[in-house]
């Protein structure tokens, strides 16, 4: 059912914030004022509500892993302390005016984490936070709601006050932000799991993982793709594993390793000063200009642009 036409307000990544010298973006909020707006964000985000309750709106379908009936409509949900909101870009929402909710918002750039080699055996956070980037079949799901006890709702506000502490030193340590995040992120996992009554919840067959961990050793290692490889390394043949990988990721094996060589490529665009030859010739592209069409195929954006959106100016 579609509840909204026009969306009111888009929010950018520029909007809140979000740079390679501050990848997690945290805001309080106190309350949902009688003029919210309906509206989307084009980077993925987080909600813990602390206090109050409200309810959330979406044009789209809501996963509530605690097994509550929707209020009126398959896309009104209530909220209230302890609940979590997780939602991917261009999701349309909107929370019912008026309502004394309160809690923290937290935006976070996805290039910064994604294909971190920590997160290879944590299937259930990759997916969770990074997989509608990843897989474009985990997207069909865009927000996911569950609950947290009071005593892991203290953990997390502790992790994020950590952050911001941290942003706030004279020299702040990306790596101590990162593990910081990473902590938070383990832990809403750990609630999320927990909502699911030991069912689990990886959405993938052991062939798949196997193909996407030798994919991205390859990214890692800047190697050339090899599907003959890559079938022999899962134990199947190339036509079979190309069938059950399409269909679990809505990508071809091929298609999928593109995608995580330009996100790779993204995080030299933002951590590195070197120039796109340079980067091109360092993930296996022939030339600047083949490595420029293929960013922009995945990325929606040209190289420089990517550069420029989301790499801080240095001080």
């Amino acid at each position: 059912m579609i509840l909204y036409i026009k969306v009111e307000l888009h929010r950018t990544v520029e909007a809140a914030n979000l740079s390679n010298k501050r990848p997690v973006h945290i805001f309080p909020f106190n309350g949902i004022p009688h003029d919210v707006k309906v509206h989307q964000h084009d980077f993925h985000s987080i909600i813990l509500a602390t206090s109050g309750r409200s309810q959330l709106l979406t044009e789209a379908p809501v996963s509530d892993r605690r097994g509550i009936s929707p209020d009126s409509a398959p896309n009104r949900w209530g909220l209230e302390r302890g609940s979590v909101v997780l939602g991917i870009p261009g999701v349309v929402r909107k929370f019912q005016p008026g309502t004394d909710l309160a809690g923290l918002g937290i935006f976070y750039l996805t290039e910064w984490l994604v294909g971190e080699t920590i997160l290879r055996d944590q299937k259930t956070l990759e997916y969770l936070f990074f997989g509608a980037s990843r897989f474009p079949t985990l997207a069909v799901e865009p927000i996911r709601t569950f609950s947290v006890s009071p005593e892991t709702q203290e953990f997390l506000i502790r992790c994020l006050h950590e952050i911001e502490s941290e942003y706030q030193a004279t020299l702040p340590s990306l790596f101590e932000i990162k593990l910081i995040f990473l902590r938070f992120l383990h832990r809403l996992v750990g609630s999320y799991e927990a909502t699911l009554g030991g069912v689990s919840a990886d959405p993938f067959r052991a062939e798949i993982w196997a193909a996407v961990n030798l994919i991205e050793k390859w990214v890692q290692e800047h190697r050339d793709f090899d599907a003959r490889e890559l079938s022999r390394g899962v134990g199947c043949s190339a036509g079979h594993l190309y069938r059950i990988f399409a269909t679990a990721t809505g990508l071809s094996p091929t298609g999928y390793f593109q995608r995580r060589r330009m996100q790779a490529a993204s995080q030299i665009l933002l951590d590195s000063d070197s120039n796109l030859t340079e980067i091109a010739f360092q993930i296996g592209c022939s030339d600047s200009a083949h490595f420029s069409r293929l960013f922009k195929r995945e990325m929606k954006t040209t190289p420089s642009a990517y550069r420029k959106r989301f790499r801080a100016p240095i001080q």
